[in-house]
C-alpha cells in the first residue's frame, strides 16, 4: 500500500510542478481512481491498512476561511473526516496557540488527503500570484488577491463536488466500497459536523469583479483537460 500512496504523491508534485493550471483536479481524480482500485482488489473493506488520525503539518493562527473550508472537501473526496485541533507551539519563530488541520480516517486515505489538500492550496496560491503580478499589484494581503482566490477556490470545489457526487466505486459484494469506508471511519471515529457554508462574495467595484471573473475562469479550467480527464463512473468489480 505503501507503494501507492507514493505513487499518488508523486502524482500530485508532479503536477503541482506543472506552469498549466489544468492540473489540480485532474490530478486529485487520478489519485482518487488508483486508490479506489487498490483498496477494492486487497479485499474491499481495506481491513488490513488500519486507521490514522493524523496532523497534516499546517498550522494557522488565524486560518482563512477557504482553508478551513478546503479541508472539508479534500476530506469528504478521500472518504475521511477533517477537524481543527488547538496546540500551543513555535510558529515562524514564537510560542503561541495555533490551530492544526487534522485528518482522519484509514490510513492511505488519510495520507492521500494530506498531500491533496497542500496541492491544492499551493495551486490555487500560485495562480493567485500570477493573477497580481500580471495586474502590478503589491501587498500578499490585497483585495483583489482574495477576490480571485475566493473565485478560484469556489470552482474548484464545486469540481470536487460534482466529482464527489458521481462517483461509484463497487466491491466485489457489489456494494459501496465509499459508503462501506464511511460507515467504518464513523464507527471509529464517531460523526463530524461541520458548518453551514457562508454565502459567496459578491464584489461591487469594477477591479474586484474583473478578480473573480478571472478566478472562477481559472479554478473551472484546473483540471478539465480533456486528454487526461478520467471517467467518473469508475466501477471495479
Amino acid at each position: 500500500m505503501d507503494k501507492i500512496v507514493d505513487k499518488v504523491k508523486k502524482l500530485l508534485a508532479m503536477a503541482n510542478d506543472c506552469s498549466s493550471p489544468n492540473e489540480a483536479i485532474t490530478a486529485a481524480r487520478q489519485a482518487r481512481i488508483l486508490m479506489d482500485k487498490h483498496q477494492v482488489s486487497m479485499g474491499d473493506l481495506v481491513e488490513s491498512d488500519g486507521f490514522s488520525d493524523s496532523d497534516s503539518g499546517i498550522n494557522f493562527i488565524n486560518i482563512p476561511l477557504w482553508k478551513s473550508q478546503l479541508a472539508v472537501v479534500v476530506a469528504k473526496f478521500n472518504d475521511c473526516q477533517s477537524y481543527f485541533n488547538c496546540e500551543v507551539k513555535e510558529h515562524k519563530g514564537k510560542i503561541k496557540r495555533v490551530k492544526i488541520i487534522m485528518f482522519r480516517g484509514f490510513e492511505t486515505d488519510v495520507a492521500v488527503a494530506i498531500s491533496m489538500y497542500e496541492y491544492i492550496i499551493n495551486t490555487v496560491e500560485r495562480l493567485a500570484r500570477s493573477y497580481i503580478i500580471w495586474h502590478g499589484v503589491k501587498g500578499k494581503n490585497s483585495i483583489l488577491k482574495n477576490t480571485y482566490i475566493d473565485s478560484c477556490w469556489q470552482e474548484i470545489k464545486e469540481n470536487m463536488y460534482k466529482i464527489i457526487s458521481e462517483r461509484e466505486v463497487k466491491t466485489s459484494t457489489g456494494k459501496d466500497l465509499v459508503v462501506i469506508k464511511n460507515q467504518l471511519v464513523t464507527e471509529r471515529f464517531g460523526g463530524v459536523r461541520y458548518p453551514k457554508k457562508p454565502s459567496k462574495f459578491i464584489p461591487t467595484d469594477q477591479a474586484n469583479v474583473h478578480a473573480k471573473v478571472a478566478g472562477a475562469k481559472d479554478g473551472s479550467n484546473v483540471g478539465l483537460d480533456p486528454q487526461v480527464k478520467a471517467d467518473r463512473k469508475n466501477k471495479i468489480g
